[in-house]
């Protein structure tokens, strides 16, 4: 099982914690993308669980550090947080994952994984009959004002079937067994959650499981994902966009995945002169150089100045390779970007 797809649309620099998680501010392209990674880890035999249901990109503040509350409407929910849940629901998705945010106009004040009325919307209103976990109840958005016995109550009671890393394993197990000796949490209702997790796991357990190359670092496949991604903002339509020698500026870790790509490409690495290249990853401040690389979300090119942008969506050593190829002119820039605050040129 795995914690993904992002199905969350996310509203831009506004949004604090799902960023480049999320594939874009498009409800449409966002929906896309969901189904098709679900279908992708399907095939590989690997169980998808579509997240935060109604949808963590459109609020503004942090669940790992306090309640986010979502203002929206239902009806303005359905015409774009939902969009990509109903894909999913559609194309057949075994599981979904309720967020800690408080849906103002539906249960105000509530995380939406302790809420039923919440939880109803994803499936009386979007007709899903899956799995349905919490988000990790040991975040801030349900410790501070639950314990880990009534966050396990509550949520099975909203209809969740799976708790997900309460903040007190042991006190949430107790304050089950709790509930259920004094009546608080009805036995159909565990019965009906244990059901669901067990019969998912049965239903896995006769599928043919992981196929063996689905297990590993598949480098070569994530710098061709890197290429074709890769998102030219400014600048020239083709390269080369670097000299013969360049000058790499950002973290340390990440100067030096550059410079091992730099220097396998042929290029002198050098600490002054050279073609600048700052490499600027989440909430990195402004800069100026030859050659700017936003490596997570693209916002931060905004206010940076540089001939040439670039936005390359991960800094790993398969995205260096892929973007000293770009740099160097041996491939072009024609990723076009999932966010329509940042525009790639039109090549």
């Amino acid at each position: 099982m795995v914690f993904a797809p992002d199905a969350d649309v996310t509203i831009g620099s506004a949004d604090p914690t799902i960023g480049s998680r999320s594939a874009g501010d498009g409800p449409r392209r966002v929906a896309d993308q969901v189904v098709a990674a679900s279908r992708g880890y399907s095939e590989a035999g690997i169980v998808s669980v579509v997240k935060h249901f109604p949808g963590h990109g459109s609020v503004t503040s942090d669940s790992h550090v306090g309640l986010p509350v979502q203002p929206a409407t239902v009806a303005a929910l359905r015409r774009r947080d939902f969009v990509p849940f109903r894909a999913a629901v559609a194309a057949g998705t075994p599981a979904v994952m309720i967020g800690h945010l408080a849906m103002e106009q539906v249960d105000p004040g509530v995380p939406a994984d302790l809420s039923k009325p919440d939880i109803d919307l994803l499936t009386t209103g979007l007709g899903f009959d899956g799995l349905i976990t919490t988000d990790a109840l040991e975040m801030a958005a349900v410790t501070d004002d639950y314990s880990s016995d009534r966050a396990a109550v509550t949520a099975l009671r909203a209809g969740v079937d799976m708790l997900l890393m309460p903040a007190d394993t042991a006190a949430a197990y107790e304050g089950i067994r709790a509930a259920l000796a004094d009546g608080s949490l009805s036995r159909s209702r565990v019965r009906e959650a244990a059901a669901t997790v067990a019969a998912l796991m049965l239903h896995e357990s006769h599928a043919a499981g992981p196929l063996d190359d689905s297990i590993g670092h598949h480098q070569r496949l994530a710098e061709q994902v890197s290429a074709h991604a890769l998102t030219l903002v400014s600048g020239p339509c083709s390269g080369p966009y670097v000299g013969s020698s360049v000058r790499p500026i950002g973290p340390a870790d990440v100067v030096g995945r550059f410079t091992a790509a730099a220097e396998a490409a042929g290029l002198s690495v050098t600490s002054s002169g050279g073609t600048s290249v700052s490499l600027l990853d989440w909430g990195a401040a402004a800069t100026t150089a030859d050659v700017v690389v936003s490596l997570d979300t693209p916002y931060v090119l905004a206010a940076a100045q540089a001939p040439v942008k670039l936005a390359l969506y991960g800094e790993g050593p398969p995205a260096m390779r892929a973007l000293v190829a770009v740099l160097t002119g041996q491939r072009d820039a024609r990723g076009r970007s999932p966010v329509s605050s940042v525009s790639a040129e039109r090549c």
